[in-house]
């Protein structure tokens, strides 16, 4: 069988590889096409994400978990400071609030994204929030 696969990867992926990949492996400079690189950074001011702050972890033993009943109370202590995942990805770290009545989060720090690239991309999709933590610190507990 024949056929075209189409693979999309994030444009930041290849920023910081740029020059390497295009200006010795092929041996001509890319040329910056701007009205691509407008149009898609357009696009990607409106693409939809997944963001998720984790308030408190608990570890628990499998038969409390399972005697619960509707209305019992789990105590948990809410981390600080906390991580927000964007697409699984620890972007934002912050500290846990009430503004105007809501809970909120503060906005300390904020990871630039060309920074994960040092990790190796290849298990990305398995990563989450215990994965991540474990191989990228933010800059205040390096």
């Amino acid at each position: 069988r024949a056929g075209d696969v189409d693979f999309c990867v994030p444009f930041w992926v290849f920023e910081p590889l740029k020059a390497t990949l295009f200006a010795q492996s092929v041996g001509f400079q890319m040329e910056s096409d701007t009205k691509w690189t407008g149009a898609l950074e357009s696009e990607m001011q409106t693409a939809e994400v997944e963001m998720a702050a984790i308030l408190a972890e608990k570890k628990m033993v499998l038969g409390d978990i399972l005697s619960l009943n509707v209305g019992e109370i789990i105590p948990i202590e809410v981390q600080d400071p906390i991580t927000a995942y964007v697409n699984r990805v620890p972007m934002i770290r912050g500290k846990y609030g009430v503004k105007n009545g809501r809970y909120a989060l503060r906005v300390e720090e904020i990871r630039n994204p060309t920074d994960f690239v040092s990790l190796g991309l290849k298990n990305r999709q398995m990563l989450g929030p215990q994965k991540y933590d474990d191989e990228f610190k933010f800059g205040m507990e390096k």
